[in-house]
């Protein structure tokens, strides 16, 4: 399985700008794939990881315990970031604790 989530792109978007996209990528996705068209949350906040983890899951929060974007580990008292993985560099990283910034 493969998902794809645009950030704040409406779903919408896929039929509205469908005549750029190209026959193997989204066209050929919106033909033989699943689209969950008109899909609405029923929580606030809407963040990314919030998000991600219910069109994933299925499930809202209050039952994937997912409840923002950044948390503390119980174990040793950290604060984390839904993104942080200090075995890899994101791309244009300079260390795994520049990560979650890379892309802003």
């Amino acid at each position: 399985m493969v998902g794809i989530v645009v950030d704040q792109m409406r779903w919408d978007y896929l039929y509205r700008y469908a005549d750029r996209f190209g026959e193997g990528g989204f066209k050929r996705l919106m033909k033989h794939g699943f689209s969950c068209d008109n899909t609405m949350i029923n929580y606030l906040p809407a963040f990314t990881a919030v998000g991600h983890t219910c069109i994933f899951t299925g499930s809202a929060p209050a039952f994937s315990g997912i409840a923002g974007n950044d948390w503390v580990e119980q174990a040793n008292g950290q604060r984390m970031y839904c993104t942080d993985d200090s075995t890899v560099l994101a791309v244009g990283a300079k260390d795994p604790g520049s990560n979650r910034f890379a892309a802003w």
